[in-house]
């Protein structure tokens, strides 16, 4: 979308016009009549805002043609002209303008929202590990659980034999019938965990619109394998500070405030532009020769037709050019100053943030 600043646009335009005057003597020959004018005039061209330099130009041809019922010396007239303008800033807006700095914003965005895709496919991968993990504890859990049920009823046969040899009192029975009841709920809580766990990673891995979404088992392939690693404290904390995505956003947005602190700088300069404008022009249709007299005679008349006039607008037979110095500049505080003392104190902040976020690595 900034790069659409700099594409060359076509444009056109096309014109009709009547006018009626008072009566003019010399115009009307005389007759007292009143003067009309009918015009019809239309133009195409190109103009483009150059991506360096902050230049820009406008190249344009015009065709037209006017009829009029008093003396003139063609009737109807055929006119072209092929008009260029070229305007080249020459201290504001030339190293940067509005449109530069909005592109140079837009690709450190590009920027920023790379890392921040990349964050999210991260994050995404460590919840999916997450998920995969919970549901082998969830699993593990469950081994354990029912080999724990299993331990408390062999407790509880081998204490009923010693209650019916007479070795131990009925009441002891009670208790190993308890510890075997909450050793079934632990068995119940750890299916159900895993029926849990098992939920947690479908949404994250199946397609919610297959059929069997909610009846595919989920069943680990591999287990973890814990093996002891050395961790270099100082290479950790300076790979931190190199690719965290945290500090890469912070550090992009900084260099993006410093973008807008040197368009905001730019504009505390005085606006000189040069301008350069040519034209050439072409006229054709009926061409009168006046003699003596008022009103004059007519004493000869010609045809120019449109592709003569053309022929002496690329000719070039009929220029002006001509070349401008524009200056303009504002006494007193500018918005450009409010401006430039406004992002300074942003890049003072996010200067002050990217700290904080190194001494949280640090930590």
């Amino acid at each position: 979308e900034a790069r659409g600043a700099f594409v060359p646009n076509l444009f056109s335009n096309t014109q009709t016009r009547s006018a009626t005057s008072p009566p003019d003597f010399f115009a009307s020959g005389g007759s007292g009549d009143a003067t009309t004018q009918e015009r019809l005039q239309t133009n195409f061209g190109v103009q483009q805002v150059i991506p360096w330099g902050g230049g820009r130009y406008s190249v344009s041809l015009d065709a037209s043609r006017q009829t009029v019922n008093y003396t003139s010396s063609f009737n109807p007239q055929l006119g072209s002209n092929l008009s260029a303008s070229f305007t080249q800033p020459l201290l504001r807006n030339f190293t940067i303008d509005a449109n530069r700095q909005q592109l140079m914003v837009a690709k450190k965005n590009e920027e920023i929202a790379d890392v921040q895709l990349r964050q999210e496919l991260t994050g995404t991968e460590r919840r999916v590990r997450s998920a995969y993990f919970d549901l082998i504890l969830a699993l593990g859990q469950l081994d354990v659980a029912r080999q724990s049920l299993e331990l408390s009823r062999e407790s509880l046969r081998q204490n009923q034999r010693r209650v019916e040899v007479g070795t131990m009192a009925q009441i002891d029975i009670l208790e190993a019938q308890a510890e075997v009841s909450q050793r079934e709920e632990a068995v119940i809580i750890a299916e159900a965990n895993i029926k849990t766990s098992e939920d947690n990673l479908r949404t994250m891995i199946l397609n919610p619109q297959q059929a069997d979404y909610w009846t595919a088992r989920i069943v680990p392939a591999e287990r973890p394998t814990l093996t002891p690693q050395p961790v270099d404290v100082d290479a950790a904390v300076q790979n931190a500070l190199a690719n965290r995505t945290d500090l890469i956003v912070a550090r992009k947005r900084l260099e993006s405030t410093q973008i807008g602190i040197d368009y905001a700088r730019n504009q505390r300069l005085p606006d000189v532009n040069l301008i350069a404008n040519y034209n050439t022009v072409g006229i054709a249709g009926t061409a009168f020769e006046f003699g003596q007299g008022f009103p004059p005679p007519v004493l000869n008349q010609s045809q120019r037709s449109f592709a003569d006039a053309l022929r002496d607008v690329f000719g070039n037979d009929f220029k002006t050019w001509s070349v401008q110095l524009q200056i303009n500049y504002p006494i007193g505080t500018s918005q450009a100053e409010a401006g430039l003392a406004s992002a300074r104190l942003q890049r003072e902040q996010e200067v002050n943030n990217i700290r904080d976020l190194e001494l949280v690595v640090r930590r």
